[in-house]
């Protein structure tokens, strides 16, 4: 009866625009993708590409695949940085993969600008720490509300949109806190806070 999730593409727009502006709009960024079977990873990475055209003084310095997983973030980070390309800032197309990421520098013994997507309690806290530099929300637990309350204004009777998309959040340093409670203790998004959105 209706879709809800979120636009992707707007997604991995939201996200760059963000972090290029946030870098000074210029250096050498290398890119963390999902898997190319994914549809959510190839909407990600078409809308960084995207904003990547609308800064000419950025260079894209590489791009590897983390599967979407923190040990793949890991081993992606690992291989651009033996790449020997000169790295100053990394757009991951999830959390997981930026938060591996951090450890692939860390271990290093670099620090750069990360950005990740998502807005996992533990990307929050890698943004209240300093080490993350923001990220996107995609919250499940709102989707999960939002959907069980479209299903029941469904069966008592009541119109329903045919897709509802969640707002493109970013997650950063000034607005973190609400991300830093569990998922337990949220409260449910109100119906017209997100339907009403656009």
């Amino acid at each position: 009866m209706s879709f809800i999730g979120g636009d992707e593409f707007h997604i991995g727009v939201s996200a760059a625009r963000y972090f290029f502006n946030a870098i000074g709009g210029q250096g050498n960024i290398a890119i963390i993708e999902g898997p190319a079977t994914a549809p959510t990873a190839r909407e990600r990475l078409r809308g960084f590409h995207r904003v990547l055209r609308e800064f000419p003084s950025l260079t894209l310095a590489g791009s590897a695949c983390g599967h979407y997983q923190k040990p793949g973030g890991f081993e992606a980070m690992l291989t651009l940085l033996n790449s020997d390309a000169k790295i100053d800032a990394v757009i991951a197309a999830n959390d997981l993969m930026a938060l591996g990421a951090l450890d692939a520098l860390a271990q290093a013994g670099k620090r750069i600008p990360v950005m990740g997507s998502n807005g996992t309690v533990e990307a929050a806290q890698a943004i209240r720490d300093g080490r993350l530099l923001a990220s996107v929300d995609y919250d499940g637990f709102k989707m999960g509300c939002i959907a069980m309350e479209a299903m029941l204004r469904h069966l008592q009777g009541g119109a329903i949109p045919k897709e509802i998309l969640m707002p493109a959040t970013i997650v950063h340093s000034g607005n973190v806190a609400p991300w830093l409670v569990s998922v337990e203790q949220r409260q449910p998004p109100e119906w017209n806070a997100v339907v009403g959105h656009r």
